[in-house]
């Protein structure tokens, strides 16, 4: 099967570390396929690294206005010439359309999630703004590909509606930790300590809801607890100072932007995960928390019900009060935490079960472009 993988939308964070981990694997697979990865004219591949798989780098710039027809019309030749079974994107939208058989990731959780409380902070400018956006790229996606794929049953079943298409051409890969998650040995206590850390793992977006946390921290000082609450996060820097104004938070130390071999050790060492985000499609975060027995505590939203149901503890994002006594309330009760991260492991094998998301995405495009 020849199948081409379409890299150009996708420039830096999360997207990048998921494609580079398929092009590793898909790497292992040349005598079964036949892949042709098309790059951007802003080649960021270390193409030394991977043995087998062919490389087609564009010598037009797709998201330039002025380049864009040219940049098209060398896609249509790269198509044209290598004959593939099926193109596959990542994650779109595209703004190309392939001839042939064209599968899509979506991850975007700011158009299939409308009634987030994020949406309700913006003021009319920025509303309108993304009500373009939005239509703009619910086009792209609908004219430019075939099928799709989703992290979550929710999500695929939202953006099948948000589409107006049939249910069976959105299909959900569920996503799997990091391999460096698997030699991770449990060796954690639940009894009550004198001191209770939070860790936050995440770069900073306006709809993770970072601005919180001064205010939870505040709040908790007026309780009066004798126990010390520390709150660990990954930001960096410039966005750690934009949210604290330079005002000390002793209870808050930021560490920085983090290797994944490090987070794995924070997680040895967190009492509990907390995510107070506002919009998700699919958060490693949760996965992470559960694969490390690291209780729990995130927003009351229907995105994290799907991805935790009963292993997590739910509190009101926008709700400071709340959340610090929700806190308190977590850290005083053992059993509680105890449950949260069982539930965790029977929640982390639904989720994770069956084929890696890699060997999905091949099953998918199989599947298809055999019932053609």
């Amino acid at each position: 099967m020849k199948i081409l993988i379409n890299t150009l939308p996708i420039k830096v964070g999360g997207g990048l570390v998921k494609l580079e981990a398929l092009l590793i694997y898909l790497d292992t697979l040349i005598n079964e396929y036949d892949f042709l990865v098309v790059t951007s004219k802003q080649d960021f591949f270390n193409r030394g690294k991977y043995i087998r798989l062919k490389f087609k780098g564009l010598n037009s710039d797709l998201y330039s206005f002025s380049e864009y027809f040219k940049a098209t019309k060398e896609l249509s030749d790269i198509e044209k010439d290598f004959k593939p079974d099926f193109v596959f994107t990542l994650f779109g939208p595209s703004l190309w359309r392939p001839k042939g058989l064209h599968l899509t990731g979506f991850a975007i959780p700011h158009y299939v999630y409308p009634e987030s409380p994020y949406f309700h902070r913006q003021n009319l400018k920025k509303k309108f703004m993304h009500f373009l956006r939005s239509k703009t790229k619910m086009i792209l996606f609908r004219r430019n590909s075939d099928y799709y794929w989703t992290e979550s049953d929710d999500v695929s079943e939202r953006l099948a509606k948000l589409l107006r298409i049939k249910q069976s051409k959105v299909l959900t890969v569920s996503p799997r930790n990091h391999q460096l998650f698997d030699h991770f040995k449990l060796e954690k206590s639940y009894e009550l300590k004198e001191s209770f850390t939070l860790l936050t793992i995440s770069a900073y977006y306006p709809h993770k809801n970072f601005e919180i946390f001064p205010l939870v921290i505040k709040e908790i000082r007026k309780l009066n607890s004798k126990f010390n609450i520390r709150f660990l996060t990954t930001l960096k820097e410039k966005d750690f100072k934009q949210l604290t104004q330079d005002e000390v938070y002793p209870e808050w130390l930021n560490l920085g932007p983090m290797k994944i071999q490090d987070c794995i050790e924070l997680y040895q060492n967190a009492d509990a995960m907390f995510l107070p985000t506002l919009l998700e499609s699919f958060s490693a975060s949760y996965t992470e928390a559960m694969q490390t027995g690291t209780p729990i505590i995130t927003s009351d939203l229907p995105f994290a019900h799907y991805c935790c149901q009963d292993a997590a503890f739910y509190i009101d994002p926008q709700n400071a009060i709340s959340i610090a006594h929700s806190i308190i309330e977590l850290m005083e009760d053992s059993t509680m935490r105890y449950e949260l991260v069982k539930n965790g492991k029977r929640r982390l094998g639904e989720l994770t079960s069956g084929a890696r998301p890699e060997e999905r995405y091949l099953d998918i495009m199989q599947n298809i472009f055999l019932m053609q």
